[in-house]
């Protein structure tokens, strides 16, 4: 036990505690009595002397002294006083006393004339104090204790705190309790941890680092000021949780990918990344993020919560005539904000993110022609005869502007058209009839295919 420590804690504890224990002097009743004060636990031998009362009556009158009360015929503890000597006012003890079960007795002394029995003098009430000896040494309210602390925790904070009762006497060196580190492990240089000496405040010193130690043990002792001091211990389990304090990293710079135009595709390319820190964890989840080239918003990236990889995806076609190639910029971060330790104090760190760049090349495919109107109405009476020209239909290739575009008659049910392969023009053929069962609500309808001349023709439809 650390003396200099106590003794200081002694000035600040050193408060009145009363009058000192004189012998009492009554003029009034006549009572001449010592300062009954005893020890707690005191060993014996018994029945012991305790102290002696003295009325000064008796040089007139022989008097006998008797005492009642809570130690002597009354509860807590019945037969712990008597007078063994009734002329002599010797008070004795029988057993040893708890101070913390019964910190002090109220007992009344009364002088009797012992010819005639009768009271001489009013009763006198004294307390019977019990002086506390260092008996108990303070005690924790579990042997072993079993904290988490975050990786990132700053030093200087306070993590757990350690609180002991001592049954002792209060504000006495025999209850004031002071709380020491007697081991760490593992014992690092770079983390440690440190007790408040008073306030039993368990604190970090340094850095936490998962990956190097995820697991300390520390036991503590508490010890009191008494004397001799007394003391117990108690292990606190502190498990670390990772945080933080690795980027996660793309496993490549640069991804080149080839899209077709004209697709929506979930998932055209996996980005893997690497993170040090734990798996599934907030510091070593991914969020991804498009910080250039989809202005237009034809991409999205997602995190796979299993792989924690990015996923990109065609949400919105490309288009070759439009632009041939896209360059993306993704970045990725952690859920978790990054920290950094620097010469055992905490470094949180600005937005910090990895990056990657995509080339989407988009492949050019046989767009189909186009009709310039998709479609168009003309009106003709009925029964038109033969050879009436009714339009023309226009289309255009996307691709190309010298393609030659062919058009071919799909639909006629009542074969009363003809269009031209070559210019689209729409002629009748054969006498219109609105009473045909074709017509619906005055509307006949025909539907003319336009075909490219590309290796692979495509179909535009109206």
């Amino acid at each position: 036990m650390d003396t200099s420590v106590c003794a200081w804690l002694l000035l600040l504890l050193s408060l009145p505690q009363g009058q000192s224990h004189q012998p009492l002097h009554r003029s009034k009743r006549r009572w001449v009595l010592t300062t009954l004060e005893l020890q707690e636990e005191d060993p014996g031998p018994f029945p012991k002397l305790v102290g002696e009362l003295f009325n000064n009556m008796s040089k007139n009158v022989s008097l006998m002294y008797l005492i009642r009360g809570p130690g002597v015929d009354e509860f807590p503890e019945i037969g712990l006083f008597s007078i063994e000597d009734r002329q002599s006012g010797k008070i004795y003890v029988h057993r040893p006393v708890d101070r913390e079960m019964t910190p002090s007795f109220m007992v009344y002394f009364d002088a009797v004339d012992r010819s005639t029995g009768k009271v001489v003098d009013e009763s006198l009430i004294f307390n019977i104090r019990i002086r506390d000896v260092n008996d108990h040494a303070p005690q924790f309210p579990e042997k072993e204790f079993s904290i988490t602390v975050k990786e990132s925790q700053a030093a200087g904070q306070p993590i757990f705190q350690l609180l002991t009762v001592d049954l002792d006497q209060e504000n006495t060196p025999n209850s004031q309790v002071l709380y020491f580190l007697v081991s760490q492990t593992p014992l690092l240089r770079e983390s440690g941890f440190r007790i408040d000496l008073i306030s039993g405040e368990v604190r970090l010193s340094g850095c936490l680092h998962y990956e190097t130690a995820p697991r300390f043990t520390l036991i503590i002792r508490a010890s009191d000021c008494g004397e001799p001091s007394l003391s117990s211990t108690a292990t606190i389990h502190i498990s670390v949780e990772d945080s933080n304090n690795h980027m996660p990293t793309f496993t490549d710079d640069h991804y080149t990918i080839q899209i077709s135009e004209g697709q929506v595709e979930r998932d055209v390319l996996y980005l893997p990344v690497h993170d040090g820190d734990s798996p599934f964890t907030p510091a070593w989840r991914t969020q991804f993020n498009i910080w250039d080239g989809n202005e237009e918003g034809h991409f999205d990236i997602t995190t796979d919560p299993e792989t924690n990889q990015g996923l990109l995806s065609i949400i919105k076609p490309l288009d070759y005539e439009t632009q041939v190639a896209h360059s993306l910029l993704i970045v990725v971060e952690n859920q978790e904000q990054l920290f950094n330790c620097q010469e055992g104090q905490l470094q949180p760190l600005r937005k910090a993110m990895a990056s990657t760049t995509v080339s989407v090349q988009v492949l050019d495919t046989n767009d189909p022609p186009a009709f310039h109107p998709r479609s168009f109405i003309v009106s003709e009476e009925d029964g038109a005869w033969p050879a009436i020209q009714l339009g023309y239909f226009n289309a255009t290739d996307p691709d190309r502007a010298d393609s030659q575009i062919r058009y071919e008659l799909v639909r006629d049910p009542e074969n009363w058209v003809t269009v031209d392969e070559k210019s689209g023009e729409v002629t009748t053929k054969r006498q219109i009839d609105r009473e045909s069962p074709h017509v619906n609500g005055s509307f006949y309808t025909i539907v003319v295919h336009a075909i490219d001349n590309a290796p692979f023709p495509t179909l535009g439809d109206l």
